[in-house]
C-alpha cells in the first residue's frame, strides 16, 4: 500500500513538472511578441501633396540620426506646460538625381504654451512610407537642419 501511495504521488509530481515547461514556454513566446508590436508604435511620416512646409511654433533642431527605417530627430523648445504637437511631413516629390533626393520638414505645434520651460527631447517617425521599391537609398533634407540625412532602406 505504501509503494501505491509513493508511485501515486510520483507520478503527480511528474505531470506537475510536464504542465509547468508547458506554461513557462507559452509565457515566453508571449512575452517575445509584445516587443514587436511596440516597435511600430512611432508615427509615421505624412506624405500630402498639398504640404506647404510650414515649421508651425518655433524650435530648434540638436541632432538627427537615422536607425534603419526610423528617424530620430533630438529637439528644444520652450514650454511645459501643454502638450505639443510633431508631425514629419513631406509633398512626396523626389528630385531627380542618383541616388534621389526629398525635401521633409518637422512641424510643431506648442497648443498655445506660453511656458518658458526649455523642453529637449527625442522624437521617432517611422520613415517607411516613403519607400520607393522593395531597396534603395533616399537623401533627405530636413528644413532648418545641415546636412543631409542619408536613409538606406
Amino acid at each position: 500500500m505504501k509503494h501505491l501511495v509513493f508511485l501515486a504521488l510520483t507520478m503527480m509530481v511528474i505531470a506537475a513538472c510536464g504542465n509547468k515547461k508547458e506554461t513557462t514556454a507559452s509565457t515566453v513566446e508571449a512575452a517575445t511578441e509584445k516587443p514587436m508590436e511596440q516597435e511600430t508604435a512611432f508615427p509615421s511620416i505624412i506624405v500630402d501633396m498639398k504640404n506647404e512646409s510650414t515649421v508651425g511654433d518655433n524650435y530648434s533642431i540638436n541632432s538627427v540620426e537615422p536607425m534603419g527605417d526610423y528617424l530620430t530627430i533630438n529637439v528644444s523648445y520652450s514650454g511645459g506646460c501643454e502638450t505639443h504637437d510633431w508631425k514629419l511631413m513631406t509633398n512626396g516629390a523626389m528630385m531627380k538625381s542618383l541616388p534621389p533626393q526629398m525635401n521633409i520638414t518637422l512641424w510643431h505645434d506648442n497648443n498655445g504654451d506660453n511656458c518658458r520651460g526649455l523642453i529637449t527631447e527625442d522624437l521617432t517617425f517611422d520613415l517607411t512610407k516613403i519607400q520607393a521599391g522593395e531597396s534603395g537609398t533616399i537623401i533627405l533634407h530636413l528644413r532648418n537642419h545641415d546636412p543631409k540625412i542619408v536613409y538606406i532602406y
